[in-house]
């Protein structure tokens, strides 16, 4: 079974419902050396 990039987005904040709650934005990348999706960041979005 093969997984999106928007798959695993969405069942992240499924598991961690803080990500939204705190306005945090994150970001995903697939790693051909490590062959798995990573987490390559997270960051307070700015106040409008």
């Amino acid at each position: 079974m093969s997984y999106t990039m928007e798959d695993l987005k969405k069942k992240l904040f499924e598991m961690y419902p803080e990500i939204k709650k705190h306005d945090i934005s994150m970001g995903l990348d697939f790693s051909e050396a490590k062959n798995a999706y990573v987490y390559i960041s997270a960051f307070k979005l700015p106040s409008l």
